[in-house]
């Protein structure tokens, strides 16, 4: 996929109740997009096909629950 613009669009796969940092910057924001599973955002409870959108975080913490997740991660300018 080729974006014009200052964006990234990254995946990830949680096993179990597994746990991720992303250096996000005060200046970024983000989009969190549920594609299988459940997870906690910032201490919001998402299921699959729920989205949240993150402002003002220097970093995201992203959660699973206990059967995994899989989430995409839209950083954007």
């Amino acid at each position: 996929v080729f974006l014009e613009a200052d964006a990234s669009i990254l995946t990830t796969d949680l096993s179990g109740s597994k746990e991720i940092r992303y250096p996000l910057g005060a200046k970024r924001r983000a989009w969190v997009q549920v594609i299988q599973g459940e997870v906690h955002v910032d201490g919001q409870h998402l299921r699959q096909g729920d989205g949240a959108r993150i402002w003002d975080a220097e970093e995201l913490i992203i959660i699973a629950e206990n059967r995994g997740a899989r989430v995409l991660l839209f950083d954007l300018a």
